[in-house]
């Protein structure tokens, strides 16, 4: 376990002791942040979106996966809708399964380590995938795939919010968060234009644009691989992370939260808020192309809405942090509850038919969407730093698998015990999706009644400020 400076070495407020080198001075030279804090702003965001650029190829493609009886030329590998919405849901579960071990393994090894190893696995996925990419496959492989580059994601998802996270101070991790979906959302804005671009509406190119993602991951593990030669992607307040066993990391963890219990308590209404606005926003991406591309006919493409609403989602994240960094916070304006409210607003104009009649539809579904991507937003970059700020840092990755898995689990959930199988008729009507827009509002409901209760009870009536966050336990075995 670390040694006599290990709370020194993890505190967050003094930039002097963990944005900077120990015998420099920061010096923020734009908007609050030092320069190398905009270095890793911008890098590893652009990590994680070399990974989704390979990865997330097969979304805007899905037409040429699955079979289609009634044009049977249109797909290329022919997979039955079971078998495909099989391999679709098959993704969460690792992201679920692994979760809290990524936890583990990104507070004991460096971001390097597990940056490059998370590419190393979704290249292998991707290869997986590419070999099974043939007419009439079982896809038996390509689900194996999709279980191993889940895998690689959730360690990806872990490191790239942890350690972005601790590069910043808890007023600057809203801004984190929405740099971290920026990333995302430029490479799902690229992911459409780059494989429809390969595809060429032909079919038997499904294998090129396979090969094509699986090389874009491949290229990534070399150039973070060289990055890394030249660059630390450690703060400066993992030092003494590196003497964490793993056995120490799992007793510190739960000594930690049998010490704290009302940061635990606040933990966990963190974690029930985010399953409840995760839910809508994650759950329904096949039907969201239904409803807003068929029923909602307009002039967005269809494809272009599965993946639409989540590519403009980061910018928006970070517009709103950038507007809001400095005046305003979880619990000085409640931007949590008003983004729920906005979130709910947003399926509540396509459950009231708001603009259906319309001659053109299109302002109508873009303004739905725009109200669940700033309700959403506003959540995202304000309720998730939480979960950051209120764990001990050495412990701070596994509270994060904690939430990750609260947010993909809640989603796999809903979307195979309560959702179940989306209606497969030739002409969608709203009757038989507005089941779906009900229960997507009352998950926003509960997304709300949480965020208020956390406000007005929790933090009023079980306070922090007098529960030192530090492992005082290890810290007091530590100085004898």
């Amino acid at each position: 376990m670390p040694d006599g400076t290990c709370k020194e070495a993890f505190e967050l407020e003094s930039p002097r002791k963990t944005m900077d080198l120990e015998d420099e001075k920061p010096v923020a030279v734009c908007m609050g942040f030092t320069m190398r804090q905009i270095g890793m702003l911008v890098l590893i965001p652009a990590i994680y979106a070399m990974m989704t650029l390979g990865a997330e190829y097969y979304t805007p493609l899905k037409p040429y996966f699955q079979e289609n009886k009634k044009h049977p030329e249109r797909s290329f590998m022919k997979v039955p809708h079971r078998k495909w919405t099989q391999v679709l849901s098959i993704h969460k579960v690792p992201k679920i399964a692994f979760a809290i071990p990524a936890g583990f393994v990104v507070a004991n090894l460096s971001p390097s380590v597990c940056f490059i190893s998370g590419l190393i696995g979704s290249a292998i996925a991707l290869w997986m995938m590419w070999l099974d990419t043939k007419e009439g496959t079982k896809a038996n492989l390509y689900l194996a795939g999709r279980v191993v580059d889940g895998t690689a994601k959730i360690l990806m998802l872990n490191v790239s919010e942890a350690t972005l996270l601790a590069w910043l101070t808890k007023a600057q991790r809203p801004t984190g968060k929405a740099a971290q979906a920026v990333g995302s959302s430029l490479a799902n804005f690229g992911v459409g234009f780059l494989y429809e671009g390969i595809m060429k509406k032909i079919p038997q190119n499904l294998p090129k644009a396979t090969a094509v993602a699986a090389s874009i991951v491949t290229a990534a593990v070399f150039i973070v691989w060289t990055l890394t030669c030249f660059v630390n992607l450690s703060p400066p307040s993992y030092k003494s992370k590196i003497k964490m066993g793993l056995i120490e990391t799992l007793t510190g963890y739960y000594r930690w939260v049998c010490t704290h219990p009302r940061h635990m308590l606040h933990l966990i209404f963190t974690w029930m808020t985010v399953c409840a606005f995760e839910i809508p926003w994650g759950s329904g991406k096949g039907e969201l192309r239904t409803i807003l591309g068929d029923i909602w006919s307009n002039s967005i493409p269809p494809q272009h809405w599965a993946k639409g609403p989540k590519g403009f989602q980061g910018l928006c994240s970070l517009a709103l942090a950038l507007t809001l960094k400095g005046t305003a916070s979880f619990d000085t304006i409640y931007l949590a509850p008003v983004g729920a409210f906005f979130q709910g607003l947003g399926w509540a104009l396509l459950y009231f038919r708001f603009g259906y009649k319309w001659n053109n539809r299109t302002p109508a579904v873009v303004l739905s969407q725009l109200c669940n991507v700033i309700g959403y937003s506003l959540q995202y970059i304000f309720v998730c730093p939480l979960v950051f700020n209120l764990t001990y840092l050495p412990y701070a990755p596994i509270s994060i698998g904690i939430s990750i898995m609260a947010g993909q689990g809640s989603q796999w959930l809903f979307q195979t015990f309560i959702l179940g199988e989306a209606p497969m008729t030739a002409n969608p009507t709203p009757e038989e999706y507005d089941y779906i827009l009900r229960l997507f509002m009352v998950s926003c409901a509960v997304s709300f009644a949480l965020s208020m209760t956390y406000i007005f009870v929790i933090k009023t009536c079980y306070s922090t400020e007098d529960e030192p966050i530090e492992d005082i336990v290890q810290d007091q075995n530590t100085e004898l």
